[in-house]
C-alpha cells in the first residue's frame, strides 16, 4: 500500500464509498471521507503536525450547509491548507461550475462517473494533482 491521506468530502454515501473503495484498489491508503465540509474543517484544524495534513482533498460541489467552493475558498485562503490540492468533482459537466472552480483554486475538476467501473480510471487523474 502506498501511504497517502487522502480525504473525500461528499454528502452522498454512495459515492463516497465507491471512491474511497478505488482509491484503496489502487493501494492508496488511509483515505477518510466525511459527509460534510463542518467535521472535515475541525478535522483539519485539530492536526497539529504539517505532515499529518492531506496530500489531497476530493470534494463535491453541491452539499448541504458549506459547499465544495465555500470549502476550497476556505482552504486556499488559509496559509497553513492552501499548498493541499483539492480536485472538485460533480455531478455536473457544466464548464461555468468547472471554470469557476478553477478559478478558485482547485487542482482539477472531474464529473463523477455514472458507471462503478469508471471510478477506477480516475484515480491516477486525480493522484496526478499530488
Amino acid at each position: 500500500m502506498i501511504a497517502f491521506r487522502v480525504v473525500i468530502v461528499d454528502d452522498d454515501p454512495d459515492d463516497r464509498g465507491l471512491l474511497r473503495d478505488a482509491f484503496e484498489a489502487a493501494g492508496i491508503e488511509p483515505v477518510f471521507a466525511f459527509s460534510s465540509v463542518e467535521p472535515f474543517l475541525q478535522y483539519l484544524f485539530s492536526v497539529k503536525e504539517s505532515g499529518e495534513l492531506p496530500v489531497l482533498v476530493v470534494t463535491d460541489v453541491n452539499m448541504p450547509g458549506m459547499t465544495g467552493f465555500e470549502l476550497l475558498k476556505r482552504l486556499k485562503l488559509t496559509p497553513r491548507f492552501c499548498t493541499i490540492p483539492v480536485v472538485v468533482w460533480s455531478t455536473s459537466n457544466d464548464v461555468e461550475e468547472m471554470n469557476r472552480a478553477l478559478r478558485f483554486g482547485a487542482a482539477s475538476c472531474v464529473v463523477k462517473p455514472v458507471r462503478m467501473s469508471e471510478y477506477n480510471p480516475l484515480i491516477p487523474r486525480m493522484l496526478h494533482c499530488v
